[in-house]
């Protein structure tokens, strides 16, 4: 088929990678096929082996090194989008820019191949859909099933089940042909629902609100000075950057369970470690601990979560997130214990937990300050989720709900817990920052 040039081209396709540690795949690619002239999608590429990380170019190859790349981790759905135009490119995954490159892709005749012998991608390929545009310049919410419209050059639902014959559904009549691979029942039925941009869920629907400050929601609230609307109801839209920020003495842990969880926002993969949500030094080193690039993990972009006992380091339960974008990181713990979940789908879990414990809970600590921002921190006195689930973007307290932090203060050093349970937080590090959950599609 005939793409790219002076209108642009955008590929994209979601992906369920099976391991970080997989070798080098091909996922979307017109390379050989355009006499080495063309662009690539790749996973864990050459120097991003173990990583769990994409990488992206267009025509010409630009230097490994300086290729766009993204740590997307793995067994979840992860959608990804490269966005060309004749000269430059833009990588989004699920639906946020996180990155760009000066390589694009001129006018091409070719075919394009998904997945390439002997780069074979160890995971799943779904809902491959190919624009004669490019389609995506800011944030956007990733549709589960994409559907053609006139800037549609192809669509592969993958939907066939048996056989050789891929269907395009853009109605341009370019089937493709599986030479390898396998049929699988996995597939983006199993993505969580998303609303779509000026939506909100209400009563089990995705509605379009009121977003202005003086009509928000349907109950058309007035927003006071300072906050805005924000899917459907006011916000401060507020967090910390570089926090240090520690919680009055509390009792949690035990037979019930314990929920930590918070939305972060990493500056950048390569950081120092950072100490996100721990209770160790304060509960005489027998409580919890998430990381961010912990010692072996330096690098990698990754988030670390034990209990008590601490393990050895090398089986504690790790997960590359990346950078430059909002991501939902949950530890669920019981007596014996615990599962992270990131982006609302259980990646891993260990056998440390969280006994019944009295103590203060810090985020981040002298000498090991998250190059980042935190924002909207739950703790909770239950094990509140056992399967996938789709984060808040502003969660809400309930009975078992120990203390909530929305960081919208924007000023001074309280931190007001809105659980109504009064274990306001103090804040001796860090700073406010008007980028926040607000910000997430």
């Amino acid at each position: 088929m005939s793409f790219g040039g002076p209108s642009g081209f955008t590929m994209e396709a979601w992906i369920y990678a099976n391991s970080a540690t997989s070798p080098e795949a091909w996922l979307l690619r017109a390379w050989e096929s355009c006499g080495l002239d063309g662009f690539s999608l790749n996973y864990n590429y050459e120097r991003l082996t173990g990583t769990g990380s994409v990488l992206a170019h267009g025509t010409p190859a630009p230097g490994v090194g300086s290729r766009v790349s993204y740590a997307v981790g793995v067994r979840r759905w992860v959608h990804v989008a490269v966005v060309y135009t004749d000269s430059a490119n833009s990588v989004f995954v699920d639906g946020m820019r996180v990155g760009g490159g000066t390589t694009g892709v001129p006018s091409r005749t070719c075919a394009i191949a998904i997945g390439w012998s002997g780069f074979v991608f160890d995971g799943l390929v779904d809902e491959v859909r190919l624009s004669s545009i490019a389609r995506y310049s800011g944030s956007f919410v990733p549709s589960r099933f994409p559907t053609s419209d006139a800037n549609t050059l192809a669509l592969y639902h993958m939907e066939e089940g048996t056989g050789t014959t891929i269907v395009d559904s853009s109605g341009n009549g370019r089937h493709a042909t599986m030479t390898g691979g396998s049929w699988s029942t996995s597939s983006t039925c199993e993505v969580p629902r998303r609303c779509g941009t000026g939506e909100s869920a209400c009563g089990g629907a995705c509605v379009v609100l009121a977003t202005d400050s003086l009509n928000c929601g349907a109950c058309g609230s007035v927003c006071t000075a300072g906050r805005a609307c924000v899917d459907g109801a006011c916000r401060g839209c507020r967090a910390v950057a570089s926090p240090l920020v520690t919680t009055p003495v509390m009792s949690f842990g035990g037979a019930s369970g314990f929920t930590i969880e918070a939305w972060v926002f990493a500056n950048s993969a390569t950081s120092p470690e950072g100490w996100l949500l721990r209770a160790w030094e304060t509960c005489g080193f027998d409580g919890f601990s998430l990381n961010y690039n912990y010692e072996r993990l330096a690098g990698t972009g990754s988030v670390l979560a034990h209990g008590t006992p601490a393990p050895p380091v090398a089986s504690r339960v790790s997960y590359a997130v990346g950078a430059r974008r909002w991501v939902h990181v949950a530890v669920v713990y019981t007596p014996a214990g615990n599962s992270v979940f990131v982006d609302g789908t259980r990646v891993g879990g260990g056998t440390s937990g969280v006994p019944a414990r009295t103590c203060s809970i810090a985020m981040g600590w002298t000498g090991f300050v998250f190059d980042g921002i935190i924002d909207e921190v739950r703790l909770s006195s239950t094990a509140r989720y056992s399967a996938t689930f789709v984060p808040a973007r502003f969660p809400a307290s309930d009975p078992s709900t120990l203390a909530l932090y929305h960081f919208d203060e924007g000023s001074g050093t309280a931190v007001a817990d809105s659980s109504g349970n009064g274990r306001h937080a103090t804040m001796t590090g860090g700073t406010w920052s008007t980028a926040s959950t607000c910000d997430i599609p």
